[in-house]
């Protein structure tokens, strides 16, 4: 079973800096940390870990931009996860990747949008 974890990005309404606070579903329920302790700070995603890991082993989540090869080909968009189908998208295509050991994560469709808006 894959472990739970969730991603918790807030922006700073006077700096627009941002911070993304990582737990597990244990972290949460034992210590009873409370996600919504950052003063000043909207919370702008929610997002769940995907189970899987990109090539340096860091863990991938929703939303992640992530960078690869498929077949020698340069890929660059955002992971999808469908049920066990791993896919990436970009403005203009999805690609069905099958596993994602080349891919390694290099930031957010949410602190990083222009990233996946211009393609790359």
């Amino acid at each position: 079973m894959r472990e739970i974890k969730f991603s918790y990005m807030y922006q700073h309404e006077e700096t627009g800096t941002w911070t993304n606070a990582k737990y597990t579903l244990e972290e949460i329920e034992r210590e009873k940390r409370s996600v919504n302790n950052f003063a000043r700070h909207t919370l702008v995603a929610r997002r769940q870990y995907t189970g899987l890991k990109d090539s340096k082993g860091v863990d991938i989540y929703e939303g992640d931009i992530v960078t690869g090869k498929k077949r020698g080909d340069p890929i660059k968009g955002h992971l999808v996860v469908y049920d066990i189908h791993w896919f990436v998208h970009d403005p203009h295509t999805l690609i069905y990747l099958g596993s994602v050991g080349d891919l390694e994560v290099v930031g957010n469709i949410y602190e990083n949008p222009e990233s996946i808006e211009q393609g790359g």
